[in-house]
């Protein structure tokens, strides 16, 4: 790819935008690949990698347009990928959700650059979750799932598990998550985090908190019989 097409490239990419500090640093032989340009060969790979004008872009192949902007330091002993700007033009990519968008980015990375560790949740360094999980999974033998979803949703769920098959399973501790939450809108969005265990995939426990783990707002075990 001559410097023309990433200059099309890099002019997909306006004003509309929503950006997220990373702080990833990475070493002068793993960014050196950035630097060569990474670009598809087939349609299975959509994706192109490339440096213009000090700044890293990553575009769609199919389309053509510039998905992230990553402002970058670079350093004589390594880089650092200071923060990534997701492309928000509806006409140029229908993405909204800027937590999933950092997911892909950074499961990219960890391909193109052969290393793992990116991926890690941001929302475990949170107050509440830290305490829960030194508590809870000190010997951190559990599968840990975070997840985002309604007042209203969560609970329709649980109600489905009772209800439905309440010869199959135990449920511990609804009645007070649903105390506690019964001043909150049906739509209000609850942080929770789900513990289980391969040795035991019958049982599981899940915490709710609000968004920002600043309250604990249930516990609630489930026994499939």
């Amino acid at each position: 790819m001559n410097k023309h097409q990433k200059a099309v490239i890099v002019s997909t990419f306006n004003n509309e935008f929503e950006e997220v500090p990373l702080g990833i640093e990475l070493s002068l032989e793993e960014f050196e690949a950035f630097e060569e340009g990474i670009f598809a060969k087939h349609r299975d790979q959509k994706w192109n990698a490339f440096v213009y004008s000090d700044t890293l872009w990553l575009s769609r192949s199919w389309s053509g347009y510039a998905i992230y902007k990553v402002i970058y330091v670079k350093r004589h002993d390594g880089v650092i990928l200071d923060n990534v700007k997701v492309n928000r033009n509806p006409r140029r990519y229908k993405g909204t959700d800027l937590g999933f968008d950092v997911k892909v980015f950074k499961n990219l990375l960890e391909g193109y650059i052969g290393r793992g560790g990116l991926l890690i949740d941001e929302r475990l360094k949170l107050g509440l979750i830290k305490k829960t999980l030194q508590e809870f999974d000190a010997n951190k033998s559990h599968k840990i799932a975070l997840g985002s979803q309604s007042v209203g949703l969560n609970l329709a769920l649980y109600d489905s598990l009772v209800f439905r098959k309440p010869n199959s399973n135990t449920v511990d501790g609804l009645e007070e998550f649903k105390s506690k939450v019964s001043h909150l809108n049906p739509a209000t969005k609850l942080l929770s985090l789900n513990l289980s265990k391969d040795s035991v995939p019958d049982e599981s426990v899940t915490f709710f908190y609000d968004q920002e783990a600043t309250q604990l707002l249930g516990k609630v075990s489930v026994l499939k019989k």
